[in-house]
Formats: structure tokens, sequence, C-alpha cells
């Protein structure tokens, strides 16, 4: 069973797969957030620098990087796994 954008917010999709997902054998899945953050600017850059975005003028870059990575974290739910840590590179 797969997961769409919509039904990962929606409670009732959401308790109905809890109820049928078995914990006895949990999935922990790590995400390497600076990765996918990484990713998701360069991914923006490339769609302006080629002319796939043609209404944006650049000044939403942040808004649209987080959108796609939170698009991408909320992928990973197809996994379904019974917990999710995003973790972020320490400065230094």
């Amino acid at each position: 069973q797969t997961l769409s954008r919509s039904a990962v917010f929606d409670p009732v999709v959401h308790d109905n797969i809890a109820a049928t997902t078995s914990h006895s054998k949990g999935r922990l899945m790590l995400i390497d957030g600076t990765a996918i953050i990484y990713r998701a600017y360069y991914k923006l850059i490339a769609k302006l620098h080629h002319g796939h975005l043609p209404n944006a003028d650049g000044n939403g870059d942040w808004v649209l990087t987080i959108f796609t990575a939170l698009s991408l974290i909320i992928d990973v739910l197809e996994f379904r796994p019974s917990h999710i840590a995003v973790v972020f590179d320490h400065d230094g």
C-alpha cells in the first residue's frame, strides 16, 4: 500500500495504516537532512538555470528548496517505517 501526499495528512488514512502495520518488527529510517537540503537546493538551481521554472524569479529559492526537501522526506513514508529521524551535520 502506497501513500499519496494528501493521504499523509489525512488522520483517517493514517490511523488505518497504523492499525495494519505490525510494530513488532520496527523499522527505523534515518534521513541525512543536510544531503536532502543540498540536493533540493541544487535541483532548484538547475531547474532555474535551464528554464524549467519560467514563473520563478529567484526570490523564493528557500521556500521552493524547503518544499522540495519536505516532499522527498514525505516520499520516504512509502516504506512505512515505524520511526523516522532526520539528522543534520554539526557545525565545526
